[in-house]
Parts: C-alpha cells; structure tokens; sequence
C-alpha cells in the first residue's frame, strides 16, 4: 500500500459502533435488502430506480451528485442517467452484488480483500457512467 498509512482497529469502538447499528440502523437496513431480496436482479428501470432512491435518501450518499449536469436536465435527470447505466450493466451488477453477498460476517481478513475488489469493482463501473465525475 504505496502512500497510505494503516489505520489501527480499535476493538472498543468497532463493538461500540456494531451496538449502535443494532439499536438505530439495523432495521432501515432491513428495509433495503428486503427490497433487495424481493427483486434481485437489475434489468427492470422501475426496481433499479426504487433502489437508487432508497440508497441514496437513506444513506444520505448523494449518488445523483456524482453525474455532471448539462443545465437541460429536468429534476430527477441524474437518477435516471443512473438507472439507465444500471440497467445497461445488469450482467455485470447482478454478478457484483452475487458475489457480495456470499460474503458473510465476521469479516476475515480474506473477506475483507474480497470486499474491497467488489466495492473496487462496483466504483469502476460507476466511473464508466456518461458524466461521471469525482470532485475531491
């Protein structure tokens, strides 16, 4: 790892944060992957767009910001760009998000790699969305 220092575990914060998510988060979670569950697949606009609202209200990641406007577009415009990119890659989403989820907790160190090359893998595909661009 050229250029990054690492970062210690502190096992007292990491359970303070896991009881923390089991008193105020794990049920919005719920919410999610049962939608997730019910519709696993990402060749339908409406599902892939129901997903990318939810992810990106609840979790607060601004996903439609990372899509360079052209001035023209009406409201909810980047989210559509980001449901018709989904769409066009289902294949290759529906394999990331497979492949995810065979991962299961606690996260070994090999689990951990594995979920890094998906999440690398899922930033990569993102990044070949028209318009995508990433403001550091």
């Amino acid at each position: 790892m050229r250029g990054r220092k690492e970062a210690a575990f502190d096992v007292v914060i990491y359970n303070a944060a896991a009881r923390d998510y089991r008193a105020c988060m794990a049920w919005s979670d719920r919410i999610l992957y049962d939608m997730c569950q019910g519709s696993p697949r990402h060749a339908d606009p409406a599902r892939v767009h129901g997903k990318l609202s939810l992810i990106g209200r609840s979790y607060a990641t601004r996903v439609e910001r990372l899509l360079e406007s052209d001035g023209q577009e009406q409201q909810g415009g980047a989210l559509r760009r980001w449901r018709e990119h989904f769409v066009g890659a289902a294949g290759t989403l529906d394999r990331i998000v497979r492949d995810v989820r065979k991962i299961y907790v606690p996260l070994s160190e090999d689990r951990l790699r594995r979920t890094a090359r998906l999440h690398g893998e899922l930033c990569g595909l993102m990044q070949r969305a028209d318009g995508y661009y990433h403001n550091e």
